[in-house]
C-alpha cells in the first residue's frame, strides 16, 4: 500500500503538502504479514531483512494508525501496519543492518511510539525499558552505544531517554501522568566532536518528544531540543539498528512505526511549512515592474535586479514551445524562459511566445529561513514544489496546488537555513513565469562585518539644546517627529559619551559628563535617518531605550523595502547596540519605539558593502516596487 507519510491536512484543495529529503534508511512495515517481523522488512537503505528470535509481531493498525499532527497541520502518520514488542527482555529483540555503515558527523533518527499494553505507573512498571540502539555490530549489551526510547525509571508516565553510554549522559525528555493511550513522535540527533577527546566518536545527543495527547506543538520547536547531553563513546560508525528491552512485565507492550534515519533533520521530520508575510520579520519582495523601460527585456542570471537584492544567480530549465503570454491590459511584470533565454515581460507587452517551463533556480548570497514566489500564466490548478538546499544538499521541500488565477504568493519558512531555492512543477507542455520573489532580507550582525565604515558619535557637538529638529553630519540627516517636551530623563550613567535626543521641538545633545543631573527629553517619538547614498549595513546605539519593541523600517527612493521588529531587553543602563545587514539597498531608516519610552541615538555606523556597479542605474531608474505588509 503506497501512501504519503508526511502529509498535510487537506482542509482545502489548495492546502500545501510538505515533503522531506531522502533518508539513509526507513521502515514503514507496510505490506508485511501480521506475524513475526523476522525475515521480513520493507523500506529503503537496508541490507537484508529484520532478524529476531521473538517478543514482537507486525500488527494491523487499520483505523488506529499512530500519528502526530503539528500546529501547522503537517502530519507524520503510519499506515495499516506497525510493529508491536515487549513482554520479554533481550539485548537485541530485533535488529536490521543498514546497506552501508553510517559515519557522518550528524545522524537523525525519528519514530512513532505508543504504549499498547501494560502500565507505566505502579509497582516495578517504573522500570519498563524499550530502547532503540545504534551500533557497529549486533553483539554485546549495546549499553555503551547510543540508545533512544522509553525508560520509565522515574515513573509517572512515558519517559523518553537518549543516552550515549550507561549510566552516563542520561538526556531525558519526560512526560508526567499516565500516557498509555498517547502516541509520541520521538526525534533524536546524534553528533560527533562535542567533547574533544575523540573527534570521530558519537558523543552528543539531542532529543525531542512530541505528545499527541497534549497541546499540539509547532514545527519550529524542532529548532531547539527538549533535552541534550554529551559524553565520550567508542562508537565511530553505525551499521545496525536494534531494540533492547529490560525490566518489563509480561503484559508490557509498545507499538512503533515510521522508523526513519538520516544525516539531516529534513530526512526524518518536516522542516518547512507554509507561511505568510505577517509571520516573516524583515521580509522584502522583489518585483520586475521597474526593471527596464522597454516591454520585453532579456536578462542574465546575475543582472543587477538580482545582485542588488542578495541573489547571486538565477537560472531556468525550459524548452521552446508554443505557449503564449499576453500582458496586454495587465499590471506588473514576470520572469519567463525558453530554451535559449530568460526574459521579463511587462504590462502591455502584447502576445509573446515562450517555452515549456520546468524550473527556476535561485542562488542566494547568504542563508535564509523564508522564501516566497508568485506564478504567472500557469493553467491551474497545478502542483508546484519549492526545494531548498544548503551547500548542495536538500534540506527541505514543500508542495502546493496553485490555481490559474492565484494572486497570493507561495511562501514557506524553514527551520533549517538554505542558500538555494528551486521552484518547479506545472503541467506538461505548459509554460509559466515567476514574480514577487520574497526573502527574509534583514539580518542581525556584528561590527566585525563592517570595514571602512562611517561612525557618527556626536562627541564633537556641544552639549545642550541644538535649536533645531534636524541634525546633519556628512551624508547623514537625522530628523524626529512626535513626542512631548519632557516625560523621560537620561542620567547618562554609562560610558557612551554624548548622545542625540529629542524633546518634541528640538534635538538635545546630552553628555555623560552630566552624570546624575542628566537631562529631560521627550517620549513617543520617531527618528528618521536619511542617507545621501544608499547603504546595506547599519548599526547604532539606542541610549536609555529600556525594554520593549522597536520597529526598524527601511526605504529606498521613498519606496518601502522592509521592516524589522526587534524586542529589546534592558541592559547597560538601558543602552542597546544593534547592527543590521540587508539584502537590499536603502537610503532611509525609520526607528519607532512602539512602547511609550523615550530613547536617544549614538554611534550611528553605516556602510555600503560591496559597492554595486549598478547603484547609479538603480537610483536613476527608480527603486523596485515591493509588496509587503504593514506591521
Amino acid at each position: 500500500m503506497m501512501r504519503m507519510r508526511f502529509a498535510t491536512l487537506l482542509l482545502t484543495a489548495a492546502a500545501a503538502a510538505p515533503l522531506f529529503a531522502a533518508p539513509v534508511a526507513d521502515e514503514t512495515f507496510e505490506g508485511l504479514t501480521t506475524s513475526s517481523v523476522d525475515s521480513q522488512g520493507t523500506g529503503s537503505g537496508w541490507s537484508g531483512t529484520w532478524t529476531s528470535s521473538g517478543g514482537q509481531s507486525v500488527v494491523d493498525t487499520t483505523g488506529s494508525s499512530l500519528s502526530y499532527t503539528f500546529t501547522e497541520g503537517d502530519v507524520i502518520s503510519g499506515g495499516d501496519r506497525a510493529l508491536e514488542f515487549g513482554g520479554s527482555d533481550s539485548t537485541s529483540l530485533f535488529s536490521r543492518q543498514f546497506a552501508s555503515s553510517v559515519t557522518s558527523d550528524d545522524v537523525y533518527f525519528s519514530f512513532l511510539i505508543k504504549r499498547t499494553g501494560g502500565s507505566s505507573t505502579g509497582g516495578s512498571s517504573f522500570d519498563d525499558f524499550g530502547m532503540f540502539w545504534l551500533d557497529s555490530s549486533t553483539g554485546g549489551s549495546h549499553s555503551g552505544a547510543p540508545n533512544v526510547g522509553v525508560y520509565d525509571e522515574t515513573g509517572g508516565g512515558n519517559q523518553f531517554l537518549g543516552r550515549l553510554t550507561y549510566p552516563e549522559d542520561s538526556s531525558w525528555a519526560g512526560f508526567g501522568g499516565s500516557s498509555s493511550t498517547n502516541t509520541f513522535l520521538i526525534v533524536a540527533h546524534l553528533s560527533k566532536g562535542n567533547n574533544g577527546s575523540n573527534p570521530d566518536d558519537y558523543d552528543g545527543w539531542e532529543l525531542w518528544a512530541f505528545d499527541a495527547g497534549a497541546a499540539s506543538r509547532s514545527i519550529t520547536d524542532l529548532a531547539t531540543p527538549d533535552s541534550s547531553g554529551a559524553t565520550a563513546t567508542s562508537v565511530t560508525s553505525l551499521s545496525y539498528l536494534g531494540m533492547r528491552t529490560a525490566i518489563n512485565e509480561a503484559d508490557d507492550r509498545w507499538t512503533v512505526d515510521e522508523l526513519r534515519l538520516g544525516t539531516q533533520l529534513a530526512d526524518v521530520a518536516p522542516t518547512t511549512f507554509e507561511s505568510n508575510t505577517a509571520n516573516i520579520n524583515g521580509d522584502h519582495t522583489i518585483t520586475f515592474s521597474d526593471y527596464d523601460a522597454i516591454n520585453k527585456t532579456t536578462v542574465t542570471g546575475t543582472d543587477s535586479i538580482f545582485a542588488d537584492n542578495g541573489i547571486t544567480n538565477v537560472s531556468a530549465v525550459a524548452a521552446n514551445g508554443t505557449d503564449v503570454q499576453n500582458q496586454s491590459g495587465k499590471t506588473g511584470a514576470s520572469l519567463f524562459a525558453n530554451a535559449s533565454e530568460m526574459f521579463i515581460l511587462k504590462e502591455n507587452t502584447g502576445a509573446v511566445t515562450f517555452g515549456e517551463t520546468t524550473s527556476f533556480t535561485l542562488d542566494f548570497a547568504r542563508t535564509h529561513n523564508a522564501f516566497g514566489v508568485s506564478f504567472q500564466d500557469q493553467v491551474g490548478p497545478q502542483d508546484f514544489t519549492i526545494d531548498l538546499y544548503r551547500n548542495g544538499e536538500l534540506v527541505g521541500s514543500h508542495t502546493k496546488s496553485i490555481g490559474s488565477t492565484a494572486t497570493t504568493p507561495f511562501i514557506i519558512e524553514s527551520i533549517v537555513e538554505f542558500d538555494r531555492a528551486v521552484v518547479s512543477g506545472g503541467a506538461a507542455g505548459d509554460g509559466w513565469g515567476i514574480d514577487n520573489i520574497l526573502l527574509d532580507a534583514v539580518r542581525e550582525t556584528t561590527l566585525s562585518e563592517f570595514s571602512g565604515y562611517t561612525v557618527v558619535d556626536f562627541e564633537s557637538v556641544a552639549a545642550g539644546p541644538t535649536g533645531s529638529a534636524t541634525f546633519v553630519d556628512g551624508e547623514l540627516t537625522v530628523t524626529a517627529t512626535g513626542g512631548g517636551t519632557s516625560g523621560d530623563f537620561e542620567s547618562v550613567g554609562s560610558s557612551n559619551g554624548q548622545g542625540l535626543y529629542y524633546n518634541g521641538s528640538q534635538f538635545l545633545i546630552i553628555s555623560a559628563a552630566a552624570g546624575t543631573s542628566g537631562g529631560y527629553f521627550g517620549s513617543n517619538h520617531v527618528f528618521t535617518l536619511d542617507f545621501a547614498n544608499a547603504k546595506n549595513l547599519i548599526g547604532l546605539n539606542l541610549t536609555d531605550a529600556g525594554t520593549g519593541d522597536f520597529n526598524f523600517t527601511f526605504y529606498l527612493n521613498g519606496v518601502l523595502q522592509a521592516d524589522y521588529l526587534k524586542t529589546l531587553t534592558s541592559t547597560n543602563n538601558g543602552n542597546q547596540t544593534i547592527y543590521y545587514a540587508t539584502d537590499f539597498l536603502f537610503d532611509r531608516l525609520v526607528i519607532d519605539a512602539l512602547a511609550s519610552d523615550g530613547f536617544g541615538l549614538d554611534n550611528i555606523t553605516y556602510q555600503l558593502v560591496p559597492e554595486p556597479t549598478s547603484l547609479a542605474t538603480l537610483l536613476l531608474g527608480g527603486a523596485m516596487l515591493v509588496r509587503r505588509r504593514t506591521r
